[in-house]
């Protein structure tokens, strides 16, 4: 076993918050029609209690190259 697979499986076992089922729930749902930008649309979604908002605005705010 790899030392990166041990480590994210130590990881889901130590935060067993169900964050990995929230993201299989997001990705089964299809695609969302908005005629927002995601950076609000995230930004909507954390005033909802998302459990994914943390990791959407992350991804969002990556400095492009």
């Amino acid at each position: 076993m790899s030392a990166a697979k041990r480590y994210f499986d130590e990881k889901l076992d130590e935060d067993n918050s169900g964050d990995v089922n929230a993201l299989e729930d997001w990705l089964a749902t299809g695609i969302i029609k908005t005629t927002q930008d995601a950076i609000t649309f995230w930004t909507g979604m954390q005033t909802s209690g998302h459990p994914l908002t943390r990791m959407g605005l992350d991804y969002l705010s990556i400095p492009g190259s």
